[in-house]
C-alpha cells in the first residue's frame, strides 16, 4: 500500500528534434524581423515599437516586405494586441 508510486497523470509534452528545430527557427525568424504572417509582424511591432525609425507604414513595408494594405493590417493588429479590441 505505502510502497506504491503515485500514478503520473501528466501528459508527455516532450518535442521531437524536428519539432524543436521548427520552433527554434520560428523564434529566430521572429526575433530577426523575418515574419510569416500579419500576426507575427504585429507582435514584433508591439515589442519593438521604439526600433521603428520614421513613419510606421514605410518602415514595416521595408522591414517585412509588405504591401501597403498588409502594413496597415499589421498596425491594426498591433493596436488590438496592445490595447484590446474596440467596443
Amino acid at each position: 500500500m505505502g510502497d506504491e508510486s503515485p500514478q503520473d497523470n501528466r501528459k508527455n509534452n516532450s518535442l521531437t528534434v524536428s519539432e524543436t528545430s521548427k520552433k527554434v527557427e520560428a523564434f529566430q525568424s521572429f526575433v530577426n524581423g523575418s515574419v510569416s504572417s500579419i500576426d507575427d509582424a504585429a507582435r514584433w511591432l508591439v515589442l519593438n515599437r521604439s526600433a521603428v525609425v520614421g513613419p510606421v507604414i514605410p518602415f514595416l513595408k521595408e522591414k517585412f516586405g509588405l504591401s501597403n494594405p498588409e502594413a496597415v493590417e499589421v498596425t491594426k493588429a498591433a493596436h488590438v494586441l496592445q490595447y484590446g479590441k474596440a467596443r
